[in-house]
């Protein structure tokens, strides 16, 4: 399977899935920043919102996590 849009191919594989394992449960994460400029909203798409959208509308369980995307790593 080779498309040229990310979401409709995650979808198709979410339903391929949830064809074998009726009761999955998919989890997506999405970036927050705690101040958001412009270039984060270009950067950082919408796609875990709208498969999350996508998948409940079809009524398979979906769980979108964020995840903080300013922080840095410490050692």
């Amino acid at each position: 399977m080779l498309g040229t849009d990310p979401i409709d191919e995650l979808e198709q594989l979410a339903h391929q899935v949830s064809d074998r394992f009726p009761r999955v449960v998919f989890f997506a994460s999405k970036l927050i920043f705690e101040e958001e400029h412009l270039w984060h909203k270009l950067l950082h798409n919408r796609a875990a919102s709208t498969l999350e959208q996508r998948l409940q509308r079809a009524g398979l369980h979906t769980v979108v996590l964020a995840v903080a995307g300013d922080r840095t790593l410490s050692t």
